[in-house]
Order: C-alpha cells, then structure tokens, then sequence
C-alpha cells in the first residue's frame, strides 16, 4: 500500500466571466498543475462582481481558496467583518494601445458600430442609443462621472438600453440596438481575437482609465509554501515557454505586485462622486 500523501488542492474561482473569457482561468489552472502536481478546480460566477457576501464567507468555510473579481467586487469584500481572506499580492498586467506604464490597472474603451466610425470623442455621442452593462459597476460610474464632467446626466443620450455583460453591449451594438457603450478594454480585445470577422464592425474611438486592476484575493489560512509557490509561479510565467504562450493568447504582458491600495484607490471616491446620479430616467 502506498503511504504517499495525495496532492494538495486548489479551489479556484472567478467572478470575472463572461467579461473576461472563461479559457483564461481554465489555461491558468493548467498551468499551475503543469508547475506543480496540484489538483485544482474551477467555479465561474457570471452573476456578481465578487462573492456576494450576503450568501457567507467563501474562504471560511472552504469552498474557495482562491478568487478573481473585480476591484468592487474586493470593496464590497473589505466592508464585511469577514477576516479570512487577503489580498493576493500580484495582478494581471493586460497589454492596450494607450498604455504608457506597465503597471496593473484596467481600461475602458469607447466603443461604436462602423456607422458612427469617425466620431471623434465621446462628446459627440449625444442621442445615441447607449448599451449599459449593468454587471460592471466601475464601467457604469465611470460613464456617469464623465458626463457630470461635462456638466450632463444620463439624459445626454437618447435612451440607455440594459445589458448583462460587455458581450452582450458589443452584439447590441453589431445588431444596431446600440450605437455606443463603454467595454472593458480586456473584454474587447477578447470578444475581437474571439470573433475576428467584427473588427470591421466595432470601433474604439476613445479610452478611459486607468481603473484599479483586478483583484485576486486568497484564503488566509491556506499555506504559506502554496501561497509562495503560487506568487512565484504568476511571477515567472513570461520565463516559461508554457507561460509565455498563455500569456500573449490573453493579452496579458505579466503579473507584477500591488497592494490593497492599488486595487482600491479610486474605487471609493468614483462610488461617491455619482452616488446621486443614475441611468434610470433613460431607461426603456
């Protein structure tokens, strides 16, 4: 009989699907058990930002070990008492045509159907019929924030028309439902290597951010060799011929370090700055 202990395991989950696609988490966890004879397994959650915490401590109880979500998603995390998570302390990297530092941190893009291609900015996109991801708070603030800039409200656009994720925005767009709708950058340039027939279809003619980067965030209990094992693997991945490939089949450039205000600068004050404004009024 054998006295070998069993691998170790690694629950993983994200809650960054369908904005981002679900063959990225699936080519990480490959990765991490080709580096180390771990088993690991994938949730996916396309209904939250982050663990909705109302439903319990993931970490506590373990059924996670490790969570992708977005920057609110990990607000929403740190306003609980919950106590047995931290912040994991590297983040994706993501490569963008306007990036002018390698630092992790998420962009917007201004994205329009061939129609409206040579618009020059955003401010020539009063009446357009707007596509709002309703899944993607930061996305939603950060439009209602340029528009109270601009000395505007929601009313600025014809009428706003709901989506339950960027994919969705982007075929609203196709289907000429929508003529415009802020995406995240990383989804967009998915959605285009995914489906690279619409690259004559959708338009970006602006971008906004940097935003807080994703967040990665782990059980505070799990060891500190896995916990290392895990920030060294991330760390090294554009060293690895394996990596490598990932890597630049996501766009990814590489992880590098953050910390807790990394991921939440910002966040707060976006939050506040619009907290009286909204879509609703344009809703149809």
């Amino acid at each position: 009989m054998s006295s070998l202990s069993p691998p170790p395991k690694l629950r993983v989950a994200t809650y960054l699907t369908p904005a981002g696609s679900i063959e990225v988490f699936e080519a990480l966890l490959e990765y991490i058990e080709y580096k180390t004879n771990w088993h690991t397994t994938l949730l996916y959650e396309t209904r939250f930002e982050g663990p909705p915490t109302e439903r319990g401590d993931i970490f506590s109880d373990d059924s996670v070990d490790l969570a992708f979500m977005s920057a609110y998603g990990f607000l929403k995390l740190t306003q609980t008492p919950f106590i047995s998570y931290e912040l994991f302390p590297v983040s994706a990297v993501h490569s963008h045509p306007t990036r002018e530092s390698n630092t992790p941190a998420i962009f917007v893009d201004i994205i329009v159907n061939r129609n409206m291609k040579d618009i020059e900015g955003f401010r020539q996109l009063r009446g357009v019929r707007w596509a709002y991801n309703m899944r993607d708070k930061l996305t939603g603030c950060l439009t209602l924030q340029t528009l109270k800039a601009m000395g505007e409200s929601a009313s600025f656009f014809a009428n706003v028309l709901k989506s339950q994720s960027h994919y969705e925005s982007l075929r609203m767009i196709i289907q000429r439902k929508a003529h415009a709708s802020a995406i995240d950058a990383n989804s967009f340039q998915m959605y285009l290597e995914e489906n690279p027939c619409m690259k004559e279809q959708l338009f970006r003619i602006g971008t906004w951010g940097p935003l807080p980067p994703y967040a990665i965030v782990v059980r505070k209990n799990l060891s500190e060799e896995m916990k290392k094992t895990l920030i060294s693997i991330f760390s090294e991945m554009p060293d690895d011929p394996m990596g490598k490939v990932i890597l630049s089949s996501f766009n990814i450039l590489y992880f590098d370090r953050i910390n807790r205000h990394d991921v939440l600068e910002t966040v707060q004050d976006l939050l506040d700055s619009t907290r009286t404004m909204s879509f609703d009024t344009v809703y149809y």
